[in-house]
């Protein structure tokens, strides 16, 4: 337990500074999950590789001709999206070209991703939607938040399977994290209070992440 509270600590130093990138650290080794899917004449392959707290994200394109840069794009929904790398295209080749971007310490139970292929000239379009799940057991469920919309004050409440530590994590639309909690969480139903009188209004998401290092997500929006 005190080894599994140091992990705790040292995940919120790291929650401090960086976007979606955290996670507790752990041994365990998540079953490699491929999802592959040919999404243009550009961009003829496109899947993602889960493999312990990491995904990696690999792409092979027929032709770099007009392509400048890769944006690698993650989501947590499917339909909220923000940038997470930036991959710069190799010069001209008639042969195809294969790129690689890890996702260090990848949290969620399912992730979604897409690249933004960038041009010379500064258009883009986007590649399709790609999905990665975790092969862990997991310890969370149910997710939730009321009031949504939350005007200052709300509860959230999550089903734990099995008593666990936990870090809440509170993040803006673009990842920024805004707020942290931990706790020790018992088995079923779990309520805990949120403060969100500081904050402006938007869209907001909530994590709440087991002893097994993965987050069970929830959206909601300040007013």
């Amino acid at each position: 337990m005190k080894n599994l509270i140091k992990l705790l600590t040292v995940s919120m130093i790291l929650l401090s500074s960086q976007k979606l990138t955290f996670a507790l650290t752990s041994n365990n080794v998540i079953s490699k999950s491929i999802t592959s899917e040919p999404i243009s004449d550009t961009l003829q392959t496109f899947f993602a590789e889960q493999q312990s707290e990491e995904v990696n994200i690999h792409w092979f394109t027929v032709s770099d001709q007009t392509y400048s840069n890769f944006a690698v794009e993650m989501s947590l929904d499917g339909k909220d999206f923000f940038e997470i790398g930036n991959i710069k295209g190799t010069e001209y080749t008639n042969n195809p070209s294969e790129y690689l971007y890890i996702h260090k310490q990848a949290i969620s139970v399912v992730t979604f991703y897409r690249i933004k292929l960038v041009s010379s000239d500064g258009s883009s379009k986007y590649s399709k939607i790609i999905k990665s799940e975790s092969k862990k057991a997991t310890l969370v469920s149910s997710v939730k938040i009321y009031p949504n919309p939350v005007s200052n004050l709300a509860e959230v409440s999550f089903t734990f399977s099995e008593s666990s530590v936990y870090i809440l994590t509170i993040t803006d639309n673009s990842g920024k994290v805004v707020n942290t909690q931990t706790g020790n969480g018992v088995i079923g139903n779990n309520i805990l209070p949120i403060n969100m009188e500081n904050q402006i209004p938007g869209v907001y998401y909530i994590y709440i992440t087991g002893s097994n290092g993965l987050s069970h997500v929830s959206k909601f929006i300040k007013d």
